[in-house]
């Protein structure tokens, strides 16, 4: 009689949703999606909606640090599935909700409008009268800065005339734009952590954060805009692609000009010709993108120029600096050494991703002006490097929106010392730990070969006719 083997299940991939180790990451993620709805009554019990603001994003990330953390091991499965579910629906409750926070997708909106009448946002500011017939003054008013021109570079001006084009003044055409780039973002890092043999889990350190989600789903800020380009240009380096990498970059600076900062560490991995390859495409792309708005001449970049001068929140050093020293004096040292980081990181001993980080935390730490949504930089690197240090950045970053309830009462535009203290000093001491151990290791090497060497050395012999003392 034969004898028929039964084949046995294949383990699978990913722990069911009912397992004990996903219990709390998926309570964490019920609970979070309550947290997002909350936004929806929040103008009602706080009308100044920022110490309120401030709160349930407090709580939003309490639940999405220890759920993702108990998450991170996750392997592909309809667990997981759910779980990055979960993510993209808290995008999408938020997605209809009026901005609060910031009022600078108005300046978005008018730009696409300007540009879709036929003129240049780098020519005439939102007050000339050229415009005039284009002022709707439900909107008009709101525009915030309205004698200074636009100061955000092509990449950007391209999106506010998609958004323009999508919903004319309504925010809901940008932020589909917005939400497409951020799609992009997490399939870029999902195919980074796939080359770097890591969990999926990793993913949902980003695609959990409240900062990026609220930021940029709320408050339609454009820097959801720059983490595509950038991911795709440290892919594409890690492939030694110099030309698409370099187009990447010019896209990422045409956003804003932050990532500047990183092209001394993709010239340096490259190398002499490859490396004057990237710079090429760089430059290429670069002037493909300002060429429709060249009429505008030193305009374009005026608006830059008076930001850098006189624009300060939530910026550590220039605020305890600038208690003795004048302004332009700090900003001009600050500058040179964000430039000293720069030029340093290619030099670290560290991979790819993590000399990128090196100069764009350390723009975040030395620049006078730190906006919440200057985070969604750093967000992707939550995923591909997670650190202690980034994690407390993203927790407390949201502090910086308490300044309009400070500015109700006191009428000042302007962030109490001990916030900034509470924001950063954690950050530096973390930073020195991690840092210290690094710098120290060469050296430690160095004195264990040393010991080993030492003892490892036979012992001299002794003739039988000598005496030693």
């Amino acid at each position: 009689m034969p004898v028929t083997l039964k084949k046995e299940p294949k383990p699978s991939s990913s722990p069911s949703p009912t397992s004990p180790t996903l219990i709390w990451p998926f309570l964490t993620a019920s609970l979070m999606t309550l947290g997002y709805v909350g936004f929806y009554v929040l103008p009602v019990l706080d009308p100044h909606n920022a110490l309120g603001h401030v709160a349930l994003t407090t709580g939003i990330f309490l639940l999405y640090v220890t759920g993702a953390y108990a998450a991170r091991n996750i392997q592909h499965g309809k667990a997981f599935a759910v779980l990055v579910g979960f993510g993209l629906l808290y995008r999408l409750l938020l997605f209809p909700i009026e901005p609060s926070m910031s009022d600078d997708y108005h300046r978005y909106i008018w730009d696409g409008k300007v540009q879709a009448h036929g003129y240049n946002p780098y020519i005439y500011p939102p007050e000339s009268d050229v415009l005039i017939h284009l002022k709707d003054p439900l909107y008009h008013n709101s525009i915030n800065h309205p004698y200074l021109h636009s100061i955000y570079p092509p990449t950007s001006q391209w999106v506010f005339l998609l958004g323009y084009l999508s919903s004319s003044q309504s925010a809901m055409g940008l932020k589909a734009w917005l939400f497409l780039a951020d799609l992009f973002t997490i399939f870029l890092l999902a195919l980074f952590l796939k080359r770097r043999c890591r969990p999926p889990g990793y993913l949902l350190f980003y695609l959990w954060c409240p900062i990026p989600i609220i930021e940029t789903m709320l408050d339609a800020h454009i820097d959801a805009l720059a983490p595509p380009f950038l991911i795709a240009a440290l892919l594409l380096a890690q492939r030694r692609r110099p030309y698409l990498t370099g187009a990447m970059m010019a896209l990422a600076i045409m956003v804003k000009p932050l990532p500047i900062f990183l092209v001394p560490v993709l010239l340096w991995h490259f190398r002499w010709r490859r490396a004057f390859q990237c710079l090429l495409a760089m430059a290429i792309v670069g002037f493909l993108g300002y060429l429709p708005y060249l009429q505008a001449g030193p305009s374009m970049f005026v608006s830059i120029i008076r930001y850098s001068r006189h624009w300060h929140i939530n910026g550590p050093f220039f605020k305890f600096f600038s208690q003795w020293y004048v302004s332009g004096d700090i900003r001009m040292v600050l500058g040179l050494v964000t430039i000293g980081v720069a030029l340093i990181a290619p030099f670290l001993r560290l991979s790819l991703e993590r000399r990128l980080l090196v100069p764009l935390a350390g723009y975040l730490m030395l620049t006078p002006t730190v906006y919440p949504w200057y985070f969604v930089w750093l967000a992707p690197f939550l995923a591909m490097t997670p650190t202690p240090w980034l994690f407390w950045f993203a927790g407390t970053i949201s502090l910086v929106h308490t300044v309009h309830y400070f500015s109700s009462i006191n009428g000042v535009w302007l962030l109490p010392g001990f916030l900034v203290c509470i924001e950063y000093i954690p950050i530096f001491l973390m930073i020195v730990v991690q840092a210290v151990p690094f710098f120290l290791r060469p050296w430690l090497r160095r004195w264990r070969e040393q010991r080993w060497d030492r003892k490892a050395q036979p012992p001299p012999r002794i003739a039988p006719n000598e005496t030693t003392f």
